[in-house]
């Protein structure tokens, strides 16, 4: 009888032990598992994060392609069309393309002085064949913001800038007001500004990238009032 009951207290103890081992390793196993995924959780975020970056990096990659086709795309028409003549007939169209001949500043170019901000210049002009036709300018431009006409040493210059044929394209305008070339410059902070009703004179000087000649061009531009 005592034998009997002995054994059954060494198979309980024996079923104890191997349930807690079973336990120990579950555990184990569950904790390595979770261990197991949690860089993978990461990594997919790493991933996703690395994905977005790229898709937004083509996009961008696509949209210069196509700028760039549309700009091979424009000089090939132009050489394809001159490729069609001969040198003599190529002189004939030269001469009849339009050419600058006066560049008129808007009057209503100003220089705004708003409240606790840098003035600003904001200025436009036309350019005009023989005919008085608005012609697009294809070089390059400088410009000068000066207080007075002359080339007296009391002439301070205000303000300048220089603007490359690609500069002149992108600053070409057109709207319900009209056609127009459009300056727009931040001046030095400091520096002299009009009052309300007072001008300077804004002098532009375009070359032209064919030829090579110059057309020069002056006018008013007034001070705004401070708002």
């Amino acid at each position: 009888m005592r034998a009997a009951t002995q054994r059954r207290d060494a198979c309980a103890t024996r079923g104890t032990k191997a349930s807690r081992v079973l336990t120990l390793v579950t555990s184990l196993a569950a904790c390595g598992v979770l261990t197991a995924c949690s860089p993978r959780i990461g990594g997919s975020s790493g991933v996703d994060s690395a994905n977005d970056a790229l898709r937004a990096e083509r996009e961008s990659l696509k949209e210069q392609l196509r700028a760039a086709e549309l700009a091979r795309d424009e000089w090939r028409a132009k050489a394809e069309g001159l490729a069609q003549h001969e040198s003599s007939d190529v002189q004939r169209l030269l001469a009849a393309i339009p050419a600058v001949v006066r560049i008129e500043i808007d009057p209503r170019s100003r220089i705004e002085s708003p409240d606790d901000h840098p003035a600003t210049l904001s200025a436009s002009f036309t350019p005009l064949d023989g005919r008085g036709r608005f012609t697009p300018l294809v070089g390059g431009l400088t410009w000068r913001l000066t207080s007075k006409t002359s080339e007296s040493d009391d002439a301070r210059v205000l303000a300048d800038g220089t603007m490359d044929a690609a500069d002149v394209r992108e600053a070409y305008r057109s709207s319900f007001v009209g056609t127009r070339y459009v300056i727009k410059e931040t001046l030095a902070p400091g520096g002299v500004v009009p009052a309300h009703g007072d001008s300077v004179v804004l002098s532009v000087v375009f070359t032209d990238a064919a030829t090579g000649r110059k057309v020069h061009a002056d006018g008013p531009v007034r001070g705004t009032p401070t708002k």
